[in-house]
């Protein structure tokens, strides 16, 4: 029994100075002192820490100090991710998709991808439902499928798959055409400062789909896509203030202030695929 104890003890002794290692290593990433971090990170990774070999194969993927190495990154992205490290999967089924330090094969992107998208990774799910909706890289196309797997990264708060979502029930592809649904899920990825989401939202209200036709509320659509700089939408809200009336113009105006009162600046979109180690 005493041993035991002893044992247990010492194996928690050593969880804890690893998880401290890790988080120097991360410290130091976040400095940008990227050699350091690769220090703290190594003897870890070697001992099969999941999270250290994700980090390092980050560093080596973007030759932050090492030497960029595709291959090296993909091993350590696979020793990972066959331990089931989501964030890992995730790379190395992108690594197979684009063919980048490992022979290109759909087959095991897909697969990599479905291992993410089962744990519930976000991402996953969207890339796997996108997948079903072109019916790419060996998934036979299917609209129920891809439905299934952006809904659950949409109630992961991805933008991404609300918006796909939201064409899809516009387009009426697989599914019943229902411009309510539509407007739905496009509202929540608009509400996200989604530029394309926006622009759908104002193009609904100027033709009165699956909501009562509204100039005003177009031209706030419109226009807080414009802030983002897109130039297709100022170009649009230009032309619809041409054609608006005083008073809706005035009353576009203020809608525009009101939101911008109580909702904080959009920020971009985040790439699909993330490139920073796990907190």
């Amino acid at each position: 029994m005493h041993r035991s104890i002893m044992s247990l003890t010492l194996l928690l002794l050593l969880s804890g100075s690893a998880l401290a290692d890790f988080d120097a290593g991360q410290k130091a990433f976040e400095a940008k002192d990227y050699t350091t971090a690769q220090q703290e990170w190594q003897p870890l990774a070697d001992q099969g820490d999941v999270q250290a070999q994700y980090s390092l194969g980050l560093l080596y993927a973007d030759g932050l100090g090492v030497p960029r190495d595709d291959q090296k990154a993909v091993e350590l992205y696979q020793s990972a991710a066959e331990q089931g490290y989501s964030l890992a999967e995730l790379k190395l089924a992108a690594a197979y998709q684009t063919g980048t330090g490992v022979e290109h094969s759909s087959a095991q992107a897909v697969q990599w991808y479905h291992k993410a998208a089962v744990q519930g990774n976000a991402t996953a799910e969207l890339i796997i439902g996108q997948m079903y909706i072109s019916g790419e890289d060996g998934l036979m196309q299917s609209d129920t499928e891809a439905l299934r797997w952006l809904t659950k990264a949409a109630d992961q708060n991805s933008v991404l798959a609300e918006f796909d979502i939201g064409t899809i029930y516009a387009s009426g592809s697989g599914v019943d055409h229902d411009y309510t649904a539509a407007t739905s899920w496009m509202r929540k990825a608009a509400e996200q400062g989604y530029v394309p989401a926006e622009m759908a939202m104002a193009s609904y209200y100027v033709q009165g789909h699956g909501v009562e036709r509204d100039v005003v509320k177009a031209y706030l659509w419109v226009s807080l896509a414009a802030l983002q700089g897109d130039a297709t939408a100022i170009a649009g809200q230009k032309q619809m203030a041409s054609d608006m009336g005083y008073f809706e113009l005035r009353h576009g105006k203020e809608a525009v202030q009101d939101w911008l009162k109580t909702h904080p600046q959009p920020a971009a979109v985040k790439p699909v695929v993330a490139t920073t180690p796990p907190p």
